[in-house]
């Protein structure tokens, strides 16, 4: 039986009971995350038959996407936070399906696919997101996922070098009104660690991938130029309009 569905993220939970002699043998977890320039494989098994495999490259990591495809809900377009970016060709109806890496371990699910006029890509969610997301439909909470109200992205190690700054989920946009506005977050603040979570490519600033839920407060350590200081942000609900490429 169908236990819960994420419409927007093509997520489906099946509950067997008093299922024998299956042989089903579960897709093992990446024990790290993919890093840019690991080969990456999404599997998929088109309507018309057969597996349809689409193999590439992860061209970034920790990004921010927002969708507004017709499985996007009545609150608005849909933004993946720490999402994969793969150079890969995949089955249009490919979402959900699994991404493996080059050992065949899980490191995401594909959410998006582009191809021409646009250059051919998947996006996937993160292996920390996807996880989230399955046991909050398992638990039948849907689509109540909750938001800070922010766009951000993630700054590794090396390009924060070079920009002279720290690592962590640099602030690109705010919601006027919403959760991190009321806070006191600003742009260009750089999230480096929440409820002592340190922000990186497996936990990006998300209440999703960071199991938080809508009520939840959320201490947030920014650095905001020289100075480092710690914000608490209540985490909201959906909203009924919010403005484009929110989350």
């Amino acid at each position: 039986m169908i236990a819960g569905v994420d419409v927007t993220h093509g997520l489906v939970v099946l509950s067997l009971s008093g299922a024998t002699n299956l042989n089903l043998d579960a897709i093992p977890l990446a024990a790290s995350p993919p890093a840019v320039g690991d080969q990456a494989i999404a599997l998929s098994r088109p309507a018309s038959g057969g597996l349809d495999v689409g193999v590439g490259d992860v061209s970034a990591v920790g990004v921010t996407v927002t969708t507004a495809t017709a499985t996007a809900t009545a609150n608005g377009p849909t933004t993946l936070q720490g999402a994969i970016s793969i150079g890969a060709i995949s089955d249009p109806g490919a979402d959900g399906a699994p991404v493996l890496n080059a050992a065949g371990d899980l490191i995401g699910i594909v959410d998006t696919i582009t191809q021409a006029p646009a250059p051919p890509g998947v996006t996937a969610l993160s292996l920390s997101a996807a996880a989230t997301l399955i046991a909050s439909v398992s638990g039948g909470a849907g689509q109540a996922q909750g938001t800070f109200g922010v766009v951000s992205s993630y700054l590794d190690p090396a390009r924060a070098a070079a920009a002279g700054t720290t690592p962590g989920a640099l602030i690109n946009s705010i919601d006027a009104g919403g959760p991190a506005a009321a806070a006191g977050l600003q742009l260009g603040d750089i999230v480096t660690s929440v409820n002592g979570i340190a922000i990186d490519a497996s936990n990006p600033f998300d209440p999703v991938s960071l199991g938080l839920s809508p009520g939840d407060t959320a201490e947030v350590t920014v650095v905001r130029g020289t100075t480092t200081q710690t914000i608490a942000v209540q985490v909201a609900g959906p909203v009924s309009s919010p403005s484009p490429g929110s989350s």
